[in-house]
């Protein structure tokens, strides 16, 4: 019933705000993401606090074009998907996700959005994973639509809800909390992203730290670190 799924995304909310970081029972949680290395960088600090979360991983992570294989030292894309594979499952073990618990689709990375047939397959396979773990409760990263902004958020039901990401974050991040943010957004104006921040930060009570800095050497992406005031 939809609303027992809104009340366990409200509880959960609860439970992650717990300034004690309690185990939370995620049997009936799926972290849903693209890429490997997206479960880290969106719920890293949260994935070791999930007892029993399942994680689905649509993509390899290795691009046919092997631009980025070929930077880290592989020859072919198969071989830097199964490395990317690897670091995956080592990364969820150590958050306590057993290799039962995790689920790739293997699509090839960067091919999503070639044709409508390899789209429908995408979205069939993923809708097929779902069914299989029958979660109540799914994180995810917010959809790309235009004008939208990235966040992470859960998903109560498979429903979006009504409030953003910015007000959810708002609601349950503590005074002195800190939220961070890397890549804002992929349209490829930082200074448009920092605006935006600017106003968020207005917004929602909140203090900038790091607006929109390259602190990683192995990534481009930008990084915004707010603190709740």
């Amino acid at each position: 019933m939809p609303i027992a799924r809104t009340a366990r995304a409200a509880d959960f909310l609860e439970q992650i705000a717990d300034p004690t970081r309690p185990r939370i029972d995620a049997s009936d949680i799926a972290v849903v993401v693209a890429h490997p290395d997206d479960e880290t960088i969106g719920c890293g600090a949260l994935l070791a606090q999930l007892n029993g979360a399942r994680a689905i991983v649509v993509t390899d992570g290795a691009p046919r074009d092997l631009e980025d294989a070929r930077v880290y030292g592989f020859a072919s894309a198969a071989d830097y998907a199964a490395a990317r594979s690897r670091e995956l499952r080592a990364a969820l073990h150590t958050a306590g996700i057993a290799d039962h618990r995790i689920l790739q689709l293997n699509i090839p990375d960067q091919e999503r959005c070639i044709g409508w047939y390899k789209s429908f397959r995408i979205w069939r396979a993923l809708s097929e994973s779902l069914e299989f773990a029958s979660p109540s409760l799914t994180l995810a990263r917010r959809p790309r639509q235009r004008g939208a902004r990235n966040g992470q958020l859960s998903i109560p039901g498979g429903r979006w809800p009504r409030r953003t990401p910015h007000e959810d974050i708002a609601r349950v991040l503590k005074p002195a909390g800190r939220l961070l943010i890397m890549n804002y957004s992929y349209r490829g104006d930082l200074a448009l992203d920092r605006e935006e921040i600017a106003q968020f930060a207005i917004d929602y009570g909140f203090a900038i730290e790091r607006n929109g800095t390259a602190n990683l050497s192995l990534w481009d992406g930008h990084a915004f670190l707010l603190r709740r005031l």
